[in-house]
C-alpha cells in the first residue's frame, strides 16, 4: 500500500528524461502525450517517486491573470497501477504549496467534460469546478478568453479552481 508519506516529490532531472516519457506514454493518450512532452522546458516538471520509480507527474508555471498571480496545473499524471493511492493528491498539494509561497493568489487547472475521473479528482482536493459558460456569464468574454490563453486550454470546457 502507498502512503501519501512514502512519496518523494522532486523537479525532473534530465537523467530522468526516458523513463518520464515512458510514463507519459503508458498515461496519455498520444495526443496529450504529445503536448505533456512540448511542454518540457516551458514548465515546471515535479514527478512522485515510489521506491525510487518515477509512478506520477505534474506540469506547472505561473502566470498572471487580470493583475492575480495564478498557479497553473498544466498536465497532471499518475501511473495506473498507482491511481487513488494519494499520488496525485501529493503531487497536488506540493505544487499548492509552491504555488502559494511564490505568491500566487489561486490555482488553476482545466479538463474536458468527458472527464469525470480529473473533475472528481480536484473536486476532492477543494477545487470548484466551473463550465466556461458560466465563467463567460459571471466574468466576460475577454476574461474567458485570458484564461483559455492563460491555461492553453483551448479544447477543455470546464475549469477548475482552487482560492489560496
Amino acid at each position: 500500500m502507498v502512503n501519501e508519506g512514502s512519496i518523494v516529490i522532486e523537479e525532473l532531472k534530465n537523467s530522468e528524461l526516458k523513463k518520464f516519457r515512458e510514463l507519459v506514454k503508458e498515461v496519455f493518450n498520444n495526443y496529450d502525450a504529445t503536448y505533456v512532452l512540448k511542454a518540457l522546458g516551458h514548465v515546471r516538471t515535479y514527478v512522485a517517486k515510489y521506491m525510487g520509480k518515477i509512478v506520477g507527474f505534474a506540469e506547472t508555471y505561473m502566470t498572471k491573470i487580470n493583475n492575480t498571480k495564478a498557479g497553473i496545473i498544466y498536465y497532471i499524471g499518475v501511473h495506473p497501477k498507482f491511481r487513488k493511492k494519494g499520488v496525485g493528491k501529493a503531487l497536488v498539494n506540493y505544487v499548492i504549496n509552491y504555488f502559494r509561497k511564490h505568491g500566487a493568489k489561486v490555482v488553476l487547472a482545466s479538463t474536458r467534460t468527458w472527464n469525470i475521473e480529473a473533475r472528481k479528482f480536484f473536486k476532492n482536493l477543494g477545487f470548484e469546478e466551473i463550465p466556461y459558460e458560466r465563467i463567460i456569464e459571471e466574468k466576460g468574454y475577454d476574461y474567458f478568453l485570458k484564461l483559455i490563453r492563460a491555461l492553453y486550454a483551448y479544447e477543455d470546457d470546464i475549469f477548475l479552481i482552487k482560492k489560496l
